[in-house]
């Protein structure tokens, strides 16, 4: 900052499209991060992901808000509208169904296979049949790098 308080380049101001693009990525972000936090704790169900996440996209709502009250600029600028323009096409782009994972050869599956659990269960898990039948006295020797040891239903 220069003495008289201003800072020495010019700041651009945000203007309705990037407060409105501001807006969704906080709805966005705070309900993703709510139910990821949910489903780490083995807690993810409808309630406490709209309580956790209302809340957090809440207080992200009033910052922005508190921020534009200070910004009063109403144009739109051309590379806005460009965003926008972009952010359409990504987003119409991720809506498509996806590929078949068979064949694709990726491993779409998977991903596919913890949503199932996360929905059934309310948690992230996954079964290993392998593990299960090794014997626990094995696991140190398998895991031997790893701080946090899977947990079976035979130690649970």
């Amino acid at each position: 900052m220069t003495a008289s308080g201003q800072l020495p380049f010019p700041t651009a101001r945000a203007d309705a499209i990037d407060r409105w693009f501001a807006r969704i990525f906080v709805a966005i972000a705070g309900l993703s991060w709510a139910g990821l936090l949910l489903a780490e704790a083995g807690a993810f169900r409808f309630g406490p992901l709209i309580l956790l996440g209302g809340g957090i996209v809440a207080v992200g709502l009033v910052v922005i808000e508190r921020a534009r009250r200070r910004d009063t600029r109403n144009g739109t600028s051309t590379a806005s509208a460009l965003a926008v323009i972009a952010l359409a096409g990504v987003t119409t782009a991720v809506v498509l169904p996806p590929g078949d994972p068979v064949v694709a050869g990726a491993d779409e599956s998977v991903y596919l296979h913890l949503a199932s659990g996360i929905r059934r269960s309310g948690a992230i898990l996954s079964s290993d049949p392998l593990l299960e039948e090794t014997p626990q006295d094995d696991w140190p020797r398998l895991f031997s790098r790893d701080r946090h040891w899977p947990r079976s239903k035979v130690s649970s």
